[in-house]
């Protein structure tokens, strides 16, 4: 992803992923998004790096804090995330003019499973989303998309995945991952859905 961002004005939103010293070194804005309750805060001196930990390598962090009423876990942020893309993409209406908005683009590469709810704001707003094979939830998605299998459990209605611009890149290669969001980022087709994307690179 950050081939393709390297340079340009687009950020990353992410669930702390482990992306964070890439991006600091390539100086791409990556922006948190998480529940308070799921993450911890930095240690002075620690001995063993927590992999919820928060990290310098994000250049802004929004936090869901726990309030007596409610404690947020995984999954509930999905909301806020999308929430922040479309304010960013929409732009002050006094600069943008008449200009069409940025695209928004959902990228799965890992194994969590409250990119369900990910996958629901982003098929809701018809934005496209592009699975990168290669990890157990991923094969999961692809699977049920590839009619391999009907038995599939997520968190939220299947058929939010069934009617979304879901596009299936098998290849996991870093040129190819960056090409198509790069392409996905300047057009967005709408008339397929569930589309294999034809390789490019070889491995």
């Amino acid at each position: 992803m950050l081939r393709s961002l390297v340079g340009s004005e687009m950020c990353i939103r992410d669930r702390f992923t482990g992306i964070e010293m890439f991006t600091m070194r390539k100086q791409v804005k990556l922006i948190g998004v998480a529940p308070e309750g799921e993450i911890q805060y930095p240690k002075i001196n620690p001995t063993v790096r927590e992999p919820n930990e928060l990290s310098n390598g994000h250049t802004h962090l929004f936090l869901l804090c726990n309030t007596d009423k409610r404690k947020y876990q995984w999954g509930d942020e999905a909301f806020l995330k999308y929430t922040i893309a479309n304010a960013i993409a929409t732009g002050k209406q006094s600069k943008r003019g008449t200009k069409p908005k940025c695209k928004i683009v959902y990228v799965i590469l890992g194994d969590h499973a409250a990119c369900d709810y990910d996958i629901y704001y982003a098929a809701k707003n018809q934005l496209p989303i592009i699975i990168v094979n290669g990890s157990s939830y991923s094969e999961k998605l692809i699977s049920f998309m590839s009619k391999e299998t009907e038995d599939i459990n997520l968190e939220i209605d299947k058929e939010y995945l069934e009617n979304s611009h879901s596009y299936i890149l098998d290849n996991n290669n870093s040129e190819e991952i960056a090409s198509y969001l790069h392409f996905f980022l300047t057009y967005t087709p709408v008339s397929y859905t569930h589309l294999t994307l034809p390789t490019i690179y070889s491995v």
